[in-house]
C-alpha cells in the first residue's frame, strides 16, 4: 500500500559490514543492484566502494518511468530535511499534521526526516500527500522499529534506498541514501541522518567526527551528492564542522552573514526552561559538479495556534524542537 517500497537483506554482501547491519529497498536481485546505478556492493570496505563513475544508469532492476520524458524533466529541485521531534507527550498528531502541512505548502521533490517513531510514520502515511512520494521505509519494517529512525521521501523515480548503520555508534545511528532519477543525465545522491547525539556523560565529539568522516568517504566517488539531517554539531565542543575534496556547506555558502540556528532556546518556545542553546544542529552539506545551491531558508519556525505545552505556564507549542530546512538546488 502506499508508495512504500519493500525491503530485502543482503546476504551476499562480503566484507566487515554485516549483513543485518544494511537494507536496500527495491526490488532489484543481486545483479540487478549493481547494474541499476545505485552502488556497487562487492569491497570490503564495509558500505562497499559506491561507484559514481563506470556504472550503467539504467540495469534490469531500474526502468525509467515512462512519463519522464524530455518535455517534463525539471531543472530546479526542493529538498526538506526536518527533525520532527518524537516526544509523543507534546501534541504528536497536531504538530506532524502541520508539517504535513508545510510539506503541501513548500512541495519539495525529497524529504528527509529524522526521530521518526512508528506513531510519526503512521500519522504521515494516513496524510493526503503521503502517496505522491516514495519511501525509503515499508510499513512491514516501520512495524518492527523499536527505537526513533530517519526516512526519506521522494518525487521523483528512486533507482534504489539504501541504510547502514555507522561503523561507530553507541546510538545504531545510521546512514540512509537513495540514487535519485533526475530525468537528467547527472547522477544524484541524496542522503540523511541523525548523527550521534550529546548526553549529560559524553560529549561524543569523537564518535560524530568519525561518522562525517565516513559518510564524506562514502560518497566520495560520486559526482552530485546532497547530505541533509541533523548532524547535533556543536563548533564549540567539536570544532570546526570538517568539509573536505569538494564538499560545502549550504547555509555558509548563501547566507554568509546569518546565524541559522536550528535549535534555539531564545526564539522556539518549545524550549524553554532549557539551558540557553542557539546551535545550528540541522544542515545541508553538498559536492556537486553539476548541480549549484540556490537558496535555503528556514521553515517551522510560527508557533501552532490554539496549541500550548502545559508545564508551570503555558507555552506555545511549534511544529517541533527544531526548525526545519529547505534548499532549492538547480542545474542552471
Amino acid at each position: 500500500m502506499g508508495n512504500a517500497e519493500s525491503f530485502m537483506q543482503l546476504p551476499w554482501l562480503r566484507g566487515r559490514q554485516n549483513a543485518e547491519d544494511m537494507e536496500f529497498s527495491g526490488t532489484a536481485t543481486e545483479g540487478s543492484l549493481l547494474a541499476m546505478g545505485a552502488w556497487s556492493l562487492v569491497s570490503s570496505s564495509g558500505f562497499g566502494d559506491l561507484e559514481g563513475d563506470g556504472v550503467p544508469r539504467g540495469g534490469t532492476g531500474y526502468q525509467r518511468p515512462d512519463n519522464l520524458d524530455s518535455g517534463s524533466i525539471k531543472k530546479t529541485f526542493r529538498i526538506m530535511s526536518y527533525n520532527v521531534m518524537s516526544d509523543e507527550k507534546v501534541h504528536v498528531n497536531e504538530r506532524m499534521k502541520v508539517i504535513g502541512k508545510l510539506i503541501e505548502h513548500h512541495s519539495p521533490d525529497i524529504v528527509f526526516f529524522q526521530d521518526v517513531n512508528r506513531n510519526i510514520y503512521e500519522i504521515f502515511k494516513s496524510s493526503s500527500w503521503w502517496n505522491l512520494y516514495k519511501c525509503s521505509v515499508s510499513p512491514e519494517k516501520a512495524i518492527l522499529k523499536v527505537d526513533h529512525f530517519c526516512m526519506m521521501l521522494s518525487k521523483l523515480p528512486v533507482r534504489g534506498f539504501i541504510c547502514k548503520l555507522f561503523k561507530d555508534s553507541g546510538m545504531n545511528r545510521e546512514i540512509c541514501a537513495a540514487d535519485i532519477d533526475t530525468g537528467l543525465d547527472k547522477k544524484l545522491v541524496v542522503a540523511t541522518s541523525q548523527l550521534e547525539s550529546s548526553t549529560a556523560a559524553e560529549t561524543n565529539t569523537d564518535k560524530r567526527l568519525a561518522q562525517v568522516d565516513e559518510l564524506q568517504s562514502l560518497f566520495s566517488h560520486f559526482p552530485n551528492v546532497i547530505f541533509g539531517g541533523d548532524f547535533n554539531w556543536d563548533e564549540n565542543k567539536d570544532g570546526d564542522f570538517p568539509l573536505n575534496n569538494g564538499w560545502i556547506d549550504a547555509w555558509n555558502e548563501l547566507k554568509p552573514g546569518e546565524n541559522g540556528w536550528t535549535y534555539d532556546t531564545e526564539t522556539n518556545p518549545m524550549l524553554k526552561g532549557n539551558n540557553s542553546l542557539q546551535k545550528r544542529f540541522d544542515r545541508f552539506i553538498c559536492k556537486s559538479e553539476d548541480f549549484c545551491c540556490k537558496s535555503v531558508e528556514l521553515i517551522g519556525i510560527e508557533a501552532i495556534s490554539q496549541l500550548s505545552k502545559t508545564n508551570e505556564n503555558e507555552i506555545s507549542v511549534l511544529p517541533s524542537d527544531h526548525y526545519g530546512l529547505i534548499l532549492t538546488i538547480s542545474t542552471e
